[in-house]
């Protein structure tokens, strides 16, 4: 799975300079960057031999932190269909890329967190409505909810980056609390964007039964090529502190979703792996992901440190 700036559109020559040419400009030159992208010869070969599926983020949807006031976003659109051969794309009356697959035990949500992204509002309310109607109509064991933009942190430290619990906190609760009261079991989240990979965590809702919601763990992968970060954000000196991030990697990685039933107290493995080694990996017990009576998760992560 692909999660966001997958293309990357940027401007050429001085941001300053109104003349200057911005890849998002028309959709010729949004082509030319999604095949220059898919051209490159790891790409190439990879999505020649792995079926793939894709999101987009601000980066191949239009400009950096690009929302529903985008003036290419149909171009943008036309071009992410002819890039990325999934089967469906949004709905008969709402536009987007949203859609859902079903993997083995996994049933995938793939949302649009930019086509009508505004303040307050990451998802349309028909996105999100559909969202919830899908999530209580699969049988699926686990349900992977896959976003461009990161959900669970803060992020304080950089105000200029985009998250859910920023941009669209409302919706945000709004979500995790029908995740808890309905209830959906076995929600883990996926994201991109932030040029870091992180691990992250929260206990699920409280619900008005005095039960609580599943655990909810968040794999973030970014960048798979190119610069991260140079600074992580998470610990030492006068950096922020996330409360919901367990371990932030600061090299290029890619995450991996291992899901195996048979697998009893380890049916979901997250991971971030670098070019050689694997980083972190959470071996998560599907029970917790499960409404129950509040109690400590039966987890372990691995390269943090802590057990």
């Amino acid at each position: 799975m692909f999660v966001g700036d997958n293309a990357y559109f940027k401007p050429h020559g001085d941001e300053n300079d109104p003349h200057t040419v911005h890849d998002a400009d028309n959709e010729e030159l949004m082509m030319k960057v999604h095949f220059q992208w898919r051209a490159a010869p790891g790409m190439a070969e990879l999505c020649g031999n792995v079926s793939t599926l894709a999101v987009w983020d601000d980066h191949d949807y239009g400009r950096d932190n690009a929302g529903g006031d985008n003036p290419q976003k149909f171009a943008a659109l036309r071009c992410f269909k002819r890039m990325w051969a999934q089967r469906h794309y949004g709905l008969p009356d709402e536009q987007g890329i949203f859609s859902t697959v079903r993997c083995g035990p996994a049933q995938i949500f793939l949302l649009d967190v930019r086509f009508k992204r505004h303040n307050g509002i990451v998802i349309s309310t028909e996105q999100m409505h559909w969202l919830k109607h899908q999530l209580a109509a699969t049988d699926a064991p686990v349900k992977l909810i896959v976003s461009g933009s990161q959900m669970l942190p803060e992020l304080s430290a950089r105000e200029t980056w985009e998250c859910w619990r920023h941009n669209g906190l409302g919706q945000l609760k709004e979500l995790l609390t029908f995740i808890a009261e309905h209830p959906i079991n076995g929600v883990i989240l996926a994201s991109g964007d932030v040029h870091l990979g992180h691990l992250m965590f929260s206990r699920g809702v409280l619900r008005q039964d005095g039960w609580r919601g599943g655990d909810v763990w968040e794999l973030t992968s970014s960048p798979l090529t190119g610069e991260t970060e140079p600074d992580a954000v998470m610990h030492g000196g006068d950096r922020f502190y996330d409360p919901y991030v367990i371990r932030e990697v600061a090299e290029p990685n890619y995450g991996v979703i291992d899901i195996n039933l048979e697998r009893e107290g380890k049916e979901v493995v997250l991971e971030l792996k670098s070019v050689d080694r694997t980083v972190v990996r959470a071996e998560i017990d599907l029970e917790t992901l499960h409404v129950r009576p509040p109690r400590a998760p039966k987890v372990r992560v691995f390269g943090t440190g802590i057990q």
